[in-house]
């Protein structure tokens, strides 16, 4: 993919749609660089920070200066007196690590990075109401800076990894470029690639459900993977909105494509697969099929709920007597026969009771 200026960029964010006026306010932020023993002085003002946590600290390690951007200062005038001083809007964390670190710094050409809004003092206003004035351009920059800020997607994060080889991203690429699939640019790169939306339960798909076989990055579960991405474009791939996938569904299918092969045997297989395939979309588009369901377990009740519910109705409503349904003891049976939890009824009252069904009190 050939990079683009941030002038081609401005264009083609102008012809999608991006109508911001041009123009600028406010004072801008003068970077500098602190000495160690400047670091030592740097205040936090606990009306509006956050406090520092151990845990999260301990985790980044010794200093990086490579990643030490700069420390966010309110420089607050000398008028205010035991209140004056430089004040750390952002980057408490930062300016530990760099004290910590045994650096110096010369304070001009090296230190630790920080970009420091000057205040003026106002002398047509008390020495409180300057202090008040101060105290909230510093707390409304503390929050722009914390929820304005995008965060980084997991894709986002799998992109990068990609690129400096970290296996497990490399993995769900190759996977990805395998099913000819894309999530915001990441994975296949041909121009006819399925867009993946609701990325979290794709990310579910390819690095935690196939770990009985292998885990991602084993041919035998690519080629699972694979298998339940071929039923998903059987049920979906043609309907209205086949253009996309949605994660969730494909979770899902994909799930479902293993209870039918691991569960289920000879003519209850068949004839369950062939409605899937016939039926499904039908009955629940992608986000029908998923609606309500959000957690980790989504794909277990979305086949226990909904899936075999409607699969039982219309077999009974078929059939009557006799019906190919999928109920107690055959649920019983795919359990065992898989050797696989995770096709228990996600409720575990209600898998007490399918467990505790006595054959014959009802229609199997």
């Amino acid at each position: 993919m050939a990079s683009k200026t941030i002038g081609q960029i401005l264009l083609d964010l102008q012809q999608k749609g991006y109508k911001q006026s041009p123009g600028f306010h406010g004072k801008p932020l003068v970077p500098e660089f602190a000495t160690r023993e400047e670091a030592l002085t740097k205040k936090v003002d606990d009306e509006y920070q956050r406090l520092i946590s151990v845990l999260k600290i301990n985790s980044y390690g010794e200093c990086d200066f490579s990643l030490l951007i700069p420390v966010i200062i309110s420089r607050r005038p000398s008028e205010l007196g035991d209140l004056s001083g430089d004040y750390t809007i952002d980057g408490q964390n930062k300016l530990v690590i760099y004290a910590n670190s045994g650096h110096d710094g010369d304070g001009k050409t090296s230190g630790c990075p920080i970009m420091v809004m000057n205040h003026d003092y106002n002398h047509t206003m008390s020495l409180k109401d300057n202090y008040k004035a101060i105290l909230k351009e510093e707390a409304k920059l503390y929050q722009a800076l914390n929820t304005l800020r995008k965060k980084l997607t997991r894709v986002d994060e799998l992109r990068a990894e990609a690129v400096y080889g970290e296996p497990l991203a490399l993995n769900i690429e190759s996977v990805m470029e395998t099913l000819n699939v894309v999530s915001d640019r990441f994975g296949s790169k041909k121009p006819n690639a399925k867009e993946v939306k609701s990325f979290a339960h794709f990310y579910y798909t390819l690095t935690s459900d196939y770990e009985r076989f292998g885990g991602i990055g084993n041919p035998l579960a690519a080629s699972k993977i694979s298998s339940g991405y071929d039923l998903w474009k059987d049920i979906y791939g043609e309907t209205p909105n086949g253009d996309k996938i949605h994660g969730t569904a494909f979770r899902a299918i994909c799930f479902l494509r293993r209870f039918i092969d691991e569960g289920l045997t000879n003519g209850i297989q068949e004839n369950f697969e062939k409605w899937c395939r016939e039926e499904l979309s039908k009955q629940f588009s992608q986000v029908n099929l998923v609606k309500g369901f959000t957690s980790y377990d989504s794909p277990r009740w979305i086949l226990h709920t909904r899936i075999l519910p409607k699969y039982n109705d219309m077999m009974t409503n078929m059939y009557s007597t006799g019906a190919p349904t999928i109920r107690e003891n055959r649920l019983v049976q795919a359990v065992a026969m898989s050797n696989d939890n995770r096709f228990q009824h996600p409720d575990e009252q209600e898998w007490e009771r399918i467990k505790n069904y006595k054959k014959g009190s009802i229609t199997e």
